[in-house]
């Protein structure tokens, strides 16, 4: 009988150890039979964990009864009991940055295009590629059009995101083709969502969120920095600066990507002219909010990450963060949850916010009225006809000391107060927060004069007089 028994084991790395370990056992007793073969995929470091984990006590009891001359190595045990049961042992050698790149060009056309022909066209063309790996070319435009055809027009923004993504995501998964399509698979799962939840298309673009997942999933401090660097429209200022500026060369690199030159050098956009007889002007210092950020601009990766396309200069980056907030929402659930600790130190009186004045001055302009808006809205609900000045008030009184643009707003407000029903306390202590000089003052002064006219309290109306200047 010449027949033969081929038995095939697939994925025997995500079992457990003792399943794994069993499955080899069994394995093991068809070993002696001439007819039989076994081919066994799975990852031998896997398989190495689930010896050890499968036999601890044995090791550890033959280590403990043998002398040093005689002891098992405890790390060599796994190797020695592979050794035994698999006869010939192939790696399949890991996929380097070019295949990685060409693999990354092909999950992204199929996910607009599907089981095509001209997929499948473009999958031959890749296949031949990889013939010779030593000598391995990415696909030009001209091999993505001719295999394409009509269907080129509908992958063009998808080429462009694999172009942009391909190195750092290749590097950064080792060229492991399971953890780039997990990638690349979450990256369009995220961007349905996100339209799917109302985000317009233009608010948030899969090319600037396959680059903001590239941070998100392989430098994460950065990530969660850049988050707290965002001013009040979402945009990092760092990144205007640091914009790549555009060369001959780089240029001539994005044509390749994008137009058929035809080897003819006329084709390619002339260079944009700078001032200073054509040169490229040397970066200013990036605009930081904070000084910790500075570091991370420094970082070769980071640099990296920030001269891929498209450039994230002016761009209102917070679309992106809500897309990815699956485990962290950088924003909170709302603007009062992101000042929630200064909200409670100005409520806690002028002492506590003396404490933070270098945390409010650093404050955007648009969570500095925020601020304002929710303190201010506690003093109605405190009892503001003693005499004594609730803390709140010392709390706005010294916020508005600190940020200046606010003596408008806070004066604003005082006039909305309840007139009759206010303590001596409203007749005084405003002079560092609105001064005589501000124009907010003529404000404080109506305020004054509605208190003389409307309170029942003697004492109070002459101070109320008093105070208008």
């Amino acid at each position: 009988m010449n027949d033969v028994l081929v038995v095939l084991i697939d994925d025997l790395d995500r079992c457990l150890p003792r399943v794994a370990i069993e499955t080899l056992e069994a394995v093991r007793m068809f070993l002696s039979l001439d007819n039989a073969a076994f081919i066994i995929a799975a990852d031998d470091l896997m398989i190495r964990y689930s010896v050890i984990e499968y036999f601890p006590r044995i090791i550890e009891q033959d280590t403990e009864n043998q002398d040093i001359g005689t002891k098992i190595d405890y790390n060599r045990f796994a190797d020695k009991y592979l050794e035994k049961l698999i006869q010939i042992p192939l790696h399949i050698p890991q996929i380097g940055i070019a295949e990685a790149q060409l693999y990354i060009m092909l999950l992204l056309i199929e996910s607009e295009l599907s089981e095509s022909d001209g997929l499948k066209s473009l999958v031959n063309i890749v296949i031949n590629k990889l013939h010779k790996p030593w000598a391995l070319e990415q696909l030009s435009t001209k091999e993505i059009k001719e295999a394409l055809g009509d269907s080129y027009s509908r992958v063009v923004g998808n080429i462009a995101i694999a172009k942009s993504i391909d190195k750092i995501l290749a590097e950064n998964t080792n060229g492991n083709p399971r953890n780039i399509k997990r990638f690349v698979n979450m990256l369009l799962l995220r961007t349905e969502v996100s339209y799917n939840r109302g985000f317009a298309k233009e608010d948030l673009e899969m090319a600037v969120l396959a680059k903001m997942m590239l941070a998100e999933q392989y430098n994460g401090e950065f990530y969660k920095a850049l988050a707290a660097e965002l001013n009040e429209d979402g945009v990092c200022l760092a990144f205007e600066v640091c914009a790549e500026k555009d060369t001959p060369e780089k240029i001539a690199e994005d044509e390749e990507h994008t137009i058929e030159t035809e080897g003819d050098p006329a084709k390619l956009p002339q260079p944009k002219k700078r001032s200073g007889g054509g040169k490229v002007e040397k970066s200013h210092k990036p605009v930081v909010r904070h000084e910790s950020f500075r570091k991370f601009l420094e970082q070769e990766d980071v640099k990296a990450w920030m001269e891929t396309e498209p450039s994230l200069a002016g761009r209102d980056l917070r679309p992106y963060f809500f897309a990815c907030a699956e485990k962290n929402d950088f924003f909170f659930s709302s603007p009062e949850e992101r000042l929630r600790e200064l909200i409670s130190i100005v409520r806690g009186g002028k002492f506590n916010v003396a404490n933070k004045k270098e945390e409010i001055l650093k404050l955007e302009n648009g969570d500095a009225k925020r601020l304002f808006k929710i303190v201010s809205q506690d003093i109605f609900i405190r009892n503001i006809s003693e005499n004594k000045t609730p803390k709140v008030v010392e709390g706005v009184r010294k916020l508005v000391e600190f940020r200046v643009e606010l003596q408008e707003d806070l004066a604003g407000f005082l006039l909305t107060l309840p007139f009759e029903k206010l303590g001596i306390w409203a007749v005084g202590g405003w002079d560092a927060c609105i001064p005589k000089s501000s124009v907010a003052r003529s404000k404080l002064n109506q305020f004054f004069k509605e208190i003389e006219i409307n309170s029942t309290d003697d004492m109070i109306k002459a101070a109320a007089k008093k105070a208008q200047v």
